[in-house]
Formats: structure tokens, C-alpha cells, sequence
């Protein structure tokens, strides 16, 4: 999530900036990077042309990170979690291997593995 934070900062008006100054000066903080390093960074990722369409998701995608913070994090960690179960399914059966008799026990499985992050063991 820091890094979305970290992303998506420049982009912010500079009222929100001033907002959001703290939250990302303690995230280089945190990390050891110099006051030298975040402006290079920073300028770098505003120097970005970008069209009307852009600024307008960008603006989402900043009141989504920033505004919404919990809920952003909740999907964002349920989206990342799912990926890595759905991930090692699909390479399975990409391989070059027919791997038919497999389909249903790997299913079975991948919804265990799915169900199992709604519920505590």
C-alpha cells in the first residue's frame, strides 16, 4: 500500500499535498531515503504528461489511496492474496504437459485455498 502512497502523492493538489506531507516524509523516514532522494522522485513522477482523462483517474485513484484508506488497504490485500492462488492455477495448465485429469482436484483445491482466507483455521 506505501507504495501507491508513495506513487500517487505527486499528483495530489497542493492542498492535499500539505495534507499528506507528514504521511510521506515518515514513509522515507522509515526507510532511510534523503530529503534529496523524495525530491528527485517526486519531480520525476510529476513531470508526467498526461492527458485530461489521466488526471482525472489519477484523482480517483489518489482519493481512493489517500481518502479511503482502510477499505483501499482491505481490497487491495484481498485482491493480492487471490491473485497469488489464481496465479499458481493458471501456470499449471499453461505448461506444455496435458494436465486434464488433474482439472477437478486442482479446482477442489484452489477453492479450499480461496475459502480459507475468508475463514480462520
Amino acid at each position: 500500500m506505501i507504495i501507491y502512497v508513495i506513487f500517487y502523492y505527486p499528483f495530489l493538489s497542493n492542498e492535499d499535498k500539505k495534507t499528506y506531507k507528514e504521511v510521506t516524509e515518515k514513509i522515507f523516514a522509515d526507510r532511510g531515503v534523503s530529503a534529496d532522494g523524495v525530491k528527485k522522485l517526486q519531480a520525476k513522477i510529476s513531470a508526467k504528461k498526461m492527458t485530461d482523462n489521466g488526471k482525472q483517474r489519477k484523482k480517483q485513484i489518489c482519493l481512493k489511496i489517500l481518502m479511503t484508506d482502510i477499505t483501499t488497504q482491505l481490497q487491495l490485500s484481498f485482491y493480492t492474496s487471490v491473485m497469488q492462488i489464481l496465479k499458481q492455477y493458471v501456470l499449471l495448465f499453461q505448461s506444455a504437459d496435458t494436465l486434464v485429469h488433474q482439472l477437478h482436484e486442482q479446482q477442489f483445491k484452489t477453492f479450499k485455498e480461496f475459502l480459507g482466507l475468508l475463514y480462520e483455521s
